[in-house]
């Protein structure tokens, strides 16, 4: 299931843990290993450790160290930062939206030598707990799974996740109406049917 590093706080294989999580069958949607994965600051992270993102997408405000190992491997560095001051849990906000719909863009548009894609920030549970959170309910897996994987993470509360899914839940379509979601779903699992 999920593991911690000493280099990077609340590291995980997104689709290790949901199989892990899923042993109940609850979800029939698949996220296959290695295709995302999500943690802290990875400033101190050795590539091994990271297990090799290809794609790291720097959700904080400050930008990552061209010396952090997995850059001098080449693995692409983008910053999808949402500033400090917005409460990234209230996803009615339009700039948490805008910001989300960003993301999800730009997952669909990921090739497909740019995976593992590994998103982080400085504690890798609340803007990462988010960005991870929507990308899962966009792909269709249940709340109640998605809110188990969320709380892998320390310092994570089920009420924040439960809250900022909330308003999106209702209608997936609608809250990414400019994004082509089937293009993102395939993109993402990595199948060219799903």
């Amino acid at each position: 299931m999920a593991h911690q590093t000493f280099e990077c706080l609340n590291f995980r294989d997104v689709g290790e843990a949901l199989n892990s999580l899923n042993q109940r069958n609850r979800s029939t949607v698949y996220l296959p290993p290695n295709r995302i994965k999500r943690g802290g600051s990875i400033d101190y992270c050795n590539a091994s450790t990271l297990q090799h993102p290809k794609t790291v997408i720097n959700l904080r405000m400050g930008k990552d160290s061209i010396d952090v190992p997995i850059f001098k491997e080449g693995a692409k560095n983008i910053q999808m930062a949402l500033p400090n001051d917005i409460d990234k849990y209230k996803t009615r906000l339009p700039k948490v939206r805008l910001w989300l719909n960003e993301i999800i863009n730009l997952c669909g548009e990921i090739p497909p030598d740019g995976f593992p894609i590994m998103f982080h920030c400085a504690r890798g549970k609340d803007r990462t707990g988010i960005v991870v959170a929507v990308i899962l309910l966009v792909l269709g897996f249940p709340v109640d799974l998605i809110e188990e994987e969320f709380l892998i993470s320390s310092g994570t509360r089920r009420e924040d996740i439960k809250g900022a899914l909330e308003p999106i839940e209702k209608n997936v379509a609608n809250y990414f109406r400019k994004i082509d979601l089937e293009k993102f779903r395939k993109n993402v699992i990595g199948v060219s049917n799903i």
